[in-house]
């Protein structure tokens, strides 16, 4: 499932693998995916690996999209930077943000 959403990113966000919001969604939907690992280990060293990614992505483009979030289907970031949403949020199918 996470490699199906990552390819649907790609494609929704554009092929430029330099656009800002391509890179919070992979950051996002991998931080999803380590916090319902079963291993604990596996899941502690996933999660380091995630706040790492989240704190890059959120210093070189201002977009802060934590993994308790609730995402449906086909998220669009249109314009990316100063995107923030907190970790309460459910958001709907097929919704586009823009800064």
């Amino acid at each position: 499932m996470l490699l199906k959403d990552l390819a649907d990113d790609y494609r929704r966000h554009g092929r430029p693998l330099r656009n800002p919001a391509l890179w919070a969604v992979a950051t996002y939907r991998f931080g999803v995916w380590s916090n319902h690992l079963r291993a604990p280990g596996l899941r502690w060293l996933t999660s380091k690996i995630y706040g790492g990614l989240a704190f890059g992505v959120e210093l070189s483009s201002g977009i802060w999209l934590h993994r308790e979030i609730e995402i449906g289907e086909a998220l669009h970031l249109v314009h990316s930077g100063n995107i923030k949403i907190h970790p309460g949020v459910k958001i709907g199918a097929r919704v586009g943000f823009m800064h």
